[in-house]
């Protein structure tokens, strides 16, 4: 009987392998949030080098006064990424 016991853990254990893991509501906000994020920021850094020689040239700027508006993009960065790694584990991990 106790032999007739361990194969069906074994079996359930087994399954409980092989089945997909389910794409909780959370797990796919933390993803598309992660994702929304990244072409954000890339799409930001283009839309930044084309119009640096617009917003240079309107509004007469040095070039070290058109690097420091360049590198603000960089400094807001480094402050919302915190931000942006607390909600991924707020939202994305499960606690173990």
């Amino acid at each position: 009987n106790n032999n007739n016991n361990n194969n069906n853990n074994t079996k359930s254990s087994s399954m409980m392998l092989c089945s997909k893991p389910k794409m909780t509501r959370t797990l796919f906000l933390a993803t598309l949030y992660a994702s929304i994020s990244g072409l954000l920021f890339g799409y930001q850094m283009g839309i930044t080098g084309g119009a640096m020689h617009s917003l240079q040239s309107s509004m007469d700027l040095t070039a070290a006064q058109c690097e420091s508006i360049a590198s603000l993009f960089f400094v807001g960065l480094m402050i919302a990424s915190p931000f942006g790694g607390y909600a991924c584990d707020r939202l994305g991990r499960r606690s173990s």
